[in-house]
């Protein structure tokens, strides 16, 4: 056995759990102003349309849709922002 492999077998479920805590971050529900304006400043940096819509859920905030025809039965919270002679429509989904 390789000692990567070794390493991780001799870790304990206790040791695992603290690793995986690490790495997952729980968003709140609703998302905050803050987060709500980094999406829309993300949306209109990722375009160049005037007008841009998008749809983000907040289980996977990453994940930018642009100009959405179809939508999840969840809470939603939306905003829209102008910036100059552009505007951006966001739309929070609470789960996809």
């Amino acid at each position: 056995m390789s000692e990567v492999v070794e390493q991780i077998l001799e870790q304990t479920d206790e040791q695992i759990l603290e690793q995986t805590d690490e790495q997952v971050v729980e968003k709140t529900w609703p998302p905050t102003d803050k987060e709500i304006k980094d999406i829309a400043s993300a949306g209109l940096n990722q375009s160049n349309k005037k007008d841009v819509s998008v749809l983000v859920y907040w289980d996977n905030p990453t994940l930018m849709i642009y100009n959405p025809i179809h939508y999840s039965k969840t809470e939603y919270v939306q905003k829209k922002f102008e910036c100059g002679d552009r505007s951006v429509y966001v739309l929070i989904g609470r789960r996809d």
